[in-house]
């Protein structure tokens, strides 16, 4: 079993505190315990889509269109 998490934003700008949950240990931990393996993290909000060092970020309409 494996699963995806998101953060859900409604600013067009990346910024670190944007994805603090996804980064966090215990919080993760409870996910993985819950869900399976995540294998994804990202932060799906209304800017470009980009993918930073540290986190991957998607465009809401770019997200919802390849679903």
């Amino acid at each position: 079993m494996s699963c995806e998490i998101y953060e859900i934003k409604h600013s067009e700008k990346m910024s670190p505190e944007q994805f603090r949950h996804l980064i966090d240990k215990k919080k993760c931990e409870d996910t993985e315990h819950a869900y399976g393996d995540i294998k994804r993290k990202a932060v799906i909000y209304r800017g470009e889509s980009h993918i930073s060092e540290k986190m991957e970020y998607i465009n809401v309409e770019e997200y919802l269109k390849s679903l």
